[in-house]
């Protein structure tokens, strides 16, 4: 009590430990990652401050997305390049990271942390044994990342059996959030689960429909995601160089990429030299990194096809976008991809790694004007049900039935 003899009303916190990076300038803290806008519409209703761990370092130009200092206290974490790094230095790393949450972790009501990694078998043990309120954010897929990224089958295999390591260490009973209750073999001996797509948009960011074709005009496919080897973007070149060769005396389609590479790895700029001395050269463009946001719908609106090529996802955003804004979607059966997108229905699916597959939907899409517009509409259907309100209302409600004794704002 305060010298009044009133109660004293101590903040509710929210413990979020992710492996993202941040960037720290003049005192305030920014990143690349779209995924803490919806955190922020997520959370803000139902906490005070939200207390976001993750690595930092010094920056000399903001992110795209900066961390609001009402609601973010951030707590940085030792810091590593990236995973591969981190698995590499975990007998180091792991301890001191862990001394920094146990620090964390006092005044907290809930931790959620985001995805597989060496990071989360860490904080959700410490969790368990504070009889900590915890959830695991599974966001992709551990194991098909490292089967792309890593170079050479000895050191695939030694990431593969790291990435079993850790999925063992992960506490049996775990709540969790997902794209999918069985997304991944894991998850079986999990605790509770609830389906979230972490949808950013609103029902004011639905355009109308129909679209226009682009009859003779040069059609335009556009990708946007990380520039990132389990992405498929070879495929997606080998498909776009089969897709020029069945149009032969039609005008060949422009492919737009966008995105940027993981902070740390080569194979961004290494893909847009390969790309720059190919015979695709003037058939590609890469933007960059586009930050979510009205350029970003705008880039959607000037293209004819998304294309997604990933060998692994977990479910992308950037699917959910494009429906909202009509834009036809040719992705790969990966991942959650098949529980939203319905081959034929509201989209085209295709195999990964299958070349003339993702050629053929593409050509498909371009010489056919009413399947553009069917899939258009019906993708609009369906990503109405994914509105960021609809998947506010689920999480909140999954964790007043998980944990209902936890403490959240009065105002709630």
């Amino acid at each position: 009590m305060n010298a009044a003899g009133a109660v004293e009303s101590h903040p509710t916190r929210l413990g979020l430990v992710l492996d993202q990076v941040l960037y720290e300038r003049d005192g305030r803290y920014s990143t690349d990652e779209a995924f803490i806008r919806f955190i922020e519409q997520a959370f803000r209703a139902l906490f005070d401050r939200i207390q976001f761990c993750s690595r930092a370092g010094p920056a000399q130009h903001d992110g795209p997305y900066l961390l609001d200092p009402s609601i973010y206290d951030i707590i940085a974490l030792p810091w590593y390049d990236d995973m591969t790094s981190l698995c590499l230095k975990a007998p180091v790393l792991l301890p001191r990271i862990g001394r920094v949450l146990d620090r964390a972790m006092r005044g907290w009501e809930i931790v959620i942390v985001g995805n597989v990694n060496p990071l989360a078998p860490l904080a959700l043990r410490m969790a368990r044994r504070r009889q900590l309120p915890s959830i695991l954010w599974v966001r992709g897929n551990l194991h098909a990342d490292l089967e792309h990224r890593l170079g050479g089958p000895v050191r695939r295999l030694v990431g593969k059996l790291a990435a079993s390591a850790v999925v063992r260490a992960i506490p049996r009973g775990t709540h969790v959030i997902s794209s999918g209750e069985n997304d991944h073999p894991f998850l079986s001996r999990m605790g509770p689960a609830q389906v979230v797509y972490s949808s950013k948009f609103g029902d004011d960011d639905f355009v109308s429909l129909p679209r226009s074709h682009p009859g003779e005009r040069r059609p335009r496919l556009l990708y946007v995601g990380r520039i990132a080897p389990e992405k498929g973007l070879e495929i997606l070149l080998e498909a776009l160089r089969i897709l020029v060769r069945r149009r032969a005396g039609l005008a060949s389609p422009l492919l737009t990429l966008v995105g940027s590479d993981f902070i740390g790895s080569t194979y961004g700029d290494d893909f847009r030299r390969r790309l720059e001395g190919s015979d695709l050269a003037d058939c590609v463009q890469m933007v960059g990194y586009v930050p979510y946001g009205e350029r970003l719908f705008g880039i959607y609106d000037e293209h004819d096809i998304m294309v997604l090529p990933s060998f692994t996802e977990g479910f992308p955003q950037v699917l959910l976008e494009a429906m909202i804004r009509g834009l036809p979607v040719v992705s790969t059966a990966v991942g959650g991809i098949p529980k939203v997108i319905r081959d034929g229905e509201n989209g085209l699916l295709t195999p990964s790694g299958d070349a003339e597959a993702l050629a053929s939907a593409l050509n498909r899409v371009l010489a056919d004007p009413e399947l553009v517009d069917r899939l258009s509409r019906e993708g609009q259907r369906v990503a109405r049900s994914y509105t960021r309100e609809a998947q506010t209302r689920a999480i909140e409600k999954f964790i007043r039935q998980s944990f209902p004794r936890i403490r959240l704002k009065t105002a709630c």
